[in-house]
């Protein structure tokens, strides 16, 4: 908040020193209007133009998230949505498969090791060709 002041000072300042010059003026509105509205993207910007966040409330009925910051400025947000599934896939893509070797013979326990190598190192692409009529 006690940026918005400052900012302020100094918007105001600038104004008067490029009072002469009207384009000069118009030029530093635009420039400041830019800023702010880059700043306004992300949480660090919100907070340096209207202050902390007083509340982070999650709308589930509307899917959005509005947050309210210390000098009263509330911003409605689109929520992200995470189904299910997908928080499901994420997990399993960060699980990685091991192989107990105890008590299975070495020939079963390799096996076992390459399969769990295939499916650690990702999906594997097999081409198949099938010939109309069979092979003669």
């Amino acid at each position: 908040m006690n940026y918005t002041i400052f900012i302020t000072a100094a918007l105001m300042a600038t104004i008067a020193i490029a009072e002469t010059n009207t384009t000069e003026n118009i030029d530093v509105v635009k420039l400041l209007e830019a800023k702010y509205q880059r700043d306004m993207k992300t949480s660090e910007g919100r907070k340096f133009w209207h202050g902390k966040l007083v509340s982070h409330i999650a709308d589930p009925s509307n899917v959005v998230v509005i947050t309210t910051h210390e000098d009263g400025k509330v911003f409605k947000d689109a929520a992200k949505v995470v189904r299910p599934i997908d928080s499901v896939n994420a997990a399993n893509k960060r699980l990685k498969r091991t192989v107990n070797k105890k008590g299975v013979p070495k020939r079963l326990a390799d096996a076992r090791q390459r399969r769990a190598d295939e499916v650690n190192m990702g999906p594997t692409n097999v081409t198949v060709t099938i010939t109309a009529g069979g092979t003669k």
